[in-house]
């Protein structure tokens, strides 16, 4: 899955009305701008000529490979070198190459948009454009995408959806037309899905009846993200206009013009794409209009339509459609979906062209129709990985049990060779958070510079860069599987990873910059504060959001769930701690404290809730007592039912002039805290005094982790160090 937009520049190509054969040309490229004029190669006899060597080319059969090109595809390459000399010509082909070549030095894509207000040039399928110098069609490179470009007033962005993608699909095939075999049609476009709609990816639903009328009436009753139409169309010279058939009550044939599909797609405001297929043998002719219908479609609103300018055969329509619809499940743009598609054409069906029947009309600048997470994290794979991680952790919706993960022994020991204290590595910029794998092998640091690092604790070396983020990174934290690891950004994500492999697996928005991220103990919850006072819930096997909880009114600096995964706590910026029941979504306590929140950690057994805030001060709540369910535990006495904070049992500040970061201990009695000294103290918070202070460290501690069997220690420092003790000594 693409972790973040894909860095493009736009090589704007506008061919106007011409004279005789010439047409006067403008490109606006990140080279500069240039002018032209194209000199068109071709007579009306000539275009003839090439024209009916492409419909040779694409009714040839491609199931044996050669190396030496067949006559007819030899010519479909010629008939692309004419145009592209033709139009990439004098300055506008030194801004071309000048252009491939800042792009492919930045990483970025060099996206061609042609605009072409001739109506006789503007039905060539220029996406046969090629290059003799490079022998590369274009459009077969992600890296040079084509696509017809309508700049208009109000260009649709992307829209945030929640996987499933739905697709609306209609075939029809009237009874007074030559016969179309729609089971074919409609078993070939789910094969094409059956992989993605298997992973929840994606959701195709048939229309029952084939009128105008029920278009509309689906359209009105249901959200749909793309409209996929298999059928008849055809052009009304008459009109000047293009239109596709449907079906009249008695199954004779309608004609619904473009204009008037266009509006009615277009108002449907969730749909962002429209995609055309004539079906393959179902016409008299071999030239497809929905090419000119696709223009009008997209002139009407509609921010894509894929559309073909001849028809395909079975594999090639099959390749097109799983290919380009799994590359937008992959959050990819639509234009570098389509290259993709292109490309399993081609590599997947040798000598043959067909990978230019697909034509895309764009209205979106920067390609992207929509952004999706994975649809299922409980595997965390994306559509292209494993659906569980092989390497050290089981699935996540079977998480290790606790216990089995406090007998594991820390291979930070590996490390520490008997010493109380080492410094392990240096993040390179300052540190916000650290996060110790329950697994105890690896460990995760979040910084300033936008990254994540993960660290082998066996050898103390990098394991893994995790980048994606574009702001600082303010918080991480591991699944209780100790393999996936959430971050949260003040770039308002959540992002998920698999840590052994370095993978992005999902991302999700959080509102505002999020300061927070936690899992439940059981991992089935993902929480998230941010700085817009808001808690996100996720349901982790589902990737869907349980909740949003709302009742703080300044930024959500921390959280942290009870071991009954039954209440989470969170406290803000001014100063209040909030209890929050998960069950109804309901706050069950406050409790106001004078300065802001820094750190909240709940105890293992004993039932006791710690709060650490800016001002050095430490919170220690337990819970209510009832006399009837009371019980109490290393003195402590609290409820089986319910958590309730009345009170703080004990408020007292430590030495450290601000906590930043606590932990309890292996005994419960026992709370670790750093905050901007450089050093860490180890409490008592029954006595309320310091037992222990520990040094080496050298400057302030933004974030701290314990291993699971409590015995071992890391620290990061806003100078980049990350520590390690070990406290059993």
């Amino acid at each position: 899955m693409v972790d973040e937009p894909l860095r493009v520049s736009n090589f704007d190509i506008d061919i106007g009305d011409g004279q005789g054969r010439d047409y006067p040309v403008t490109a606006r490229t990140p080279a500069g701008e240039a002018q032209e004029t194209l000199h068109f190669p071709f007579d009306q006899l000539a275009l003839e000529n090439a024209e009916l060597q492409l419909k040779l080319a694409l009714r040839q059969s491609h199931h044996v490979a050669r190396r030496i090109l067949s006559p007819e595809i030899q010519a479909v390459q010629d008939f692309g070198a004419a145009l592209f000399d033709a139009l990439f010509t004098g300055e506008i082909r030194n801004r071309y190459d000048l252009s491939r070549e800042r792009v492919l030095q930045t990483g970025e894509y060099l996206r061609i948009r042609l605009r072409i207000t001739a109506p006789e040039l503007a039905a060539l399928p220029w996406e046969f454009l090629y290059d003799p110098r490079t022998d590369n069609y274009l459009s077969l490179s992600s890296h040079t995408p084509i696509i017809r470009y309508l700049e208009l007033p109000h260009p649709p962005r992307a829209i945030k959806i929640t996987p499933p993608l739905r697709i609306l699909g209609l075939t029809c095939s009237p009874a007074n037309l030559p016969p179309l075999d729609l089971a074919q049609e409609q078993r070939r476009i789910e094969t094409a899905l059956e992989p993605l709609m298997e992973r929840g990816f994606i959701e195709l639903h048939w229309a029952k009846r084939h009128t105008w009328r029920d278009l509309q009436r689906a359209l009105r009753q249901e959200t749909w993200h793309v409209f996929h139409f298999i059928g008849h169309g055809g052009f009304d010279r008459g009109r000047d206009e293009g239109f596709v058939v449907l079906e009249e009550s008695d199954h004779t044939a309608q004609y619904l013009y473009a204009t008037q599909l266009g509006r009615m797609l277009a108002d449907h405001t969730t749909l962002r794409l429209a995609f055309l297929n004539a079906c393959e043998g179902g016409t008299a002719g071999d030239l497809d209009v929905f090419s000119s219908t696709a223009a009008i479609l997209a002139r009407q609103g509609l921010p894509a339509v894929l559309a073909m300018q001849y028809s395909l055969s079975d594999q090639a329509a099959i390749e097109i459609a799983a290919t380009f619809y799994e590359a937008l499940t992959d959050n990819y743009p639509a234009d570098v979906a389509l290259s993709d598609a292109r490309k399993a054409v081609e590599i997947s069906l040798p000598q043959t062209v067909e990978w230019g029947i697909p034509i895309l009309h764009l209205r979106t600048p920067d390609g992207y129709l929509f952004t999706l997470p994975p649809t299922s994290l409980s595997g965390f794979a994306s559509s292209h990985g494993p659906r569980h991680s092989p390497s050290r952790s089981e699935a996540l919706h079977k998480p290790e049990r606790a216990e089995t993960l406090r007998a594991k022994v820390s291979t930070l020991a590996l490390l520490l060779k008997g010493e109380s204290f080492i410094t392990i590595a240096n993040h390179g910029a300052p540190v916000n958070s650290v996060a110790f794998s329950p697994r105890g092998d690896i460990a995760a640091t979040a910084g300033d510079d936008n990254k994540i690092r993960i660290w082998d604790l066996a050898n103390g070396t990098l394991a893994q860069i995790l980048r994606g983020h574009t702001a600082p990174v303010s918080h991480v934290a591991f699944h209780p599987d100790g393999n996936v690891l959430a971050s949260g950004s003040q770039d308002a994500t959540v992002r998920l990873w698999n840590a052994d492999q370095g993978k992005l697996l999902s991302t999700f928005s959080a509102g505002d910059g999020v300061k927070a991220v936690a899992f439940s103990p059981r991992g089935h919850i993902l929480g998230a504060g941010n700085c817009e006072h808001t808690l996100y819930l996720w349901d982790t096997h589902r990737a869907t959001i349980l909740r949003l909880l709302r009742g703080h009114t300044s930024p959500v600096n921390a959280l942290a769930f009870s071991p009954e995964e039954d209440r989470l706590a969170s406290g803000a910026a001014d100063g209040v701690l909030r209890l929050w029941e998960l069950a109804g979504g309901q706050f069950v306590e406050t409790l106001k404290h004078s300065h802001a929140l820094s750190s909240i950690a709940f105890s293992r057994d004993a039932g006791l809730l710690a709060a650490g805030s800016v001002d050095g001060a430490l919170l220690i709540c337990h819970r209510m007592v009832h006399a009837s369910q009371a019980l109490t535990a290393q003195g402590v006495q609290f409820n089986l039912t319910a958590w309730s904070i009345y009170a703080p049992k004990k408020t007292f500040r430590s030495t450290l002039e601000s906590i930043r970061w606590l932990a309890f201990g292996q005994r419960d009695t026992l709370l670790i805290a750093g905050g901007d000294a450089p050093q860490i103290q180890v409490l008592d918070v029954t006595l309320g005094k310091i037992l222990r202070r520990l040094s080496g460290i050298t400057s302030g501690v933004r974030g701290g982790a314990l291993s699971a069997d409590g015995r071992h220690l890391l620290a990061a420092a806003s100078d980049g160090a990350l520590c390690a003790w070990d406290l059993g000594r």
